[in-house]
């Protein structure tokens, strides 16, 4: 009894965890890049206006939120959703990922726009950011390396 408790706890821990592979080709072994979206604490959701930052699909391939996606440093195409309270947005996202680092997208929402940063968590550096319009489907807009 107390192992299979243990072992259900384990595999419910670890079911948000999910790592999916895009455009990786078989048998590579060479440096590759992880992206992760940001889902906000109740504190900064409520308290603050930081956003759920959820990336729906990279380069058509869909995972559900809380994926990690491990990908090929270079361009890529993201369906992105954000949200934050009443407000939201889905749409579409071309970025480019500089270096074979870890790197993570969040949110934060003022008033009525949404301003979303890339991050460099191996660095700590903030790679780029841009803005856009709540409850709008936009066409792709561009994260150009600063």
């Amino acid at each position: 009894m107390k192992h299979s408790v243990l072992i259900l706890l384990i595999t419910f821990l670890c079911a948000g965890c999910a790592t999916h592979k895009v455009g990786i080709p078989t048998g590579y072994s060479g440096p590759t890049a992880n992206l992760t979206g940001h889902l906000a604490s109740p504190v900064e959701f409520f308290a603050g206006n930081e956003a759920h930052c959820q990336i729906c699909a990279i380069d058509g391939s869909k995972k559900g939120p809380g994926t990690t996606y491990t990908l090929l440093p270079g361009h890529h195409q993201l369906e992105l959703y954000l949200s934050n309270k009443s407000e939201e947005f889905y749409g579409n996202l071309e970025l480019n990922l500089p270096k074979p680092n870890h790197y993570q997208l969040r949110a934060h929402r003022e008033y009525d726009r949404f301003f979303i940063t890339l991050t460099d968590m191996d660095q700590s550096v903030v790679v780029s950011t841009f803005s856009c319009d709540v409850n709008r489907h936009l066409p792709r807009f561009i994260f150009m390396p600063i």
